[in-house]
């Protein structure tokens, strides 16, 4: 993916991110805005983008999927990882949806340990857009890092 791709990605997840902590949801035209971008940045990659680009979208959408219709996940949070999925693809997507569930279990627990049962004052939700953003800004950030700490194909040199 292209550095300007990326910094679209963090633009809509950040959008998204403060969306989702002020109003306790995902607009829609962040994710058709993201989605709708996405081909456009395909032009120029090498042969396979879309493949793994679809096959992001489908193996971090559907599991996310599974958690909103049994344990109460919002149906923005499905689409906006979907949509990072598709932008990262299956391996990068996955690791970016776990780190931003890591990310949100501990803030959630650190809520419990204080005795508080509120996000804000607004509800017992922990909204999982701004958790979603900071998994994926994470990949991204280890992604444009590798590099210059020499990571080339998992090996350090």
């Amino acid at each position: 993916m292209n550095l300007l791709a990326e910094a679209w990605l963090l633009v809509g997840g950040l959008v998204a991110a403060v969306y989702d902590l002020r109003e306790r949801r995902v607009p829609n035209a962040v994710i058709v805005a993201l989605m709708a971008a996405w081909p456009l940045f395909g032009i120029g990659q090498p042969g396979g983008w879309w493949g793994r680009g679809v096959a992001g979208f489908m193996l971090v959408g559907l599991p996310l999927l599974a958690l909103a219709l049994t344990a109460g996940l919002g149906m923005g949070d499905v689409k906006l990882g979907a949509v990072m999925g598709l932008y990262l693809g299956p391996g990068h997507g996955l690791l970016a949806v776990a780190a931003g569930t890591v990310a949100g279990g501990l803030v959630h627990a650190l809520l419990v340990l204080l005795g508080r049962r509120t996000w804000a004052g607004r509800g017992s939700e922990v909204p999982f857009a701004p958790f979603l953003t900071l998994g994926a800004l994470t990949i991204l950030g280890a992604r444009l890092a590798a590099p210059a700490l020499g990571v080339v194909r998992g090996h350090i040199w």
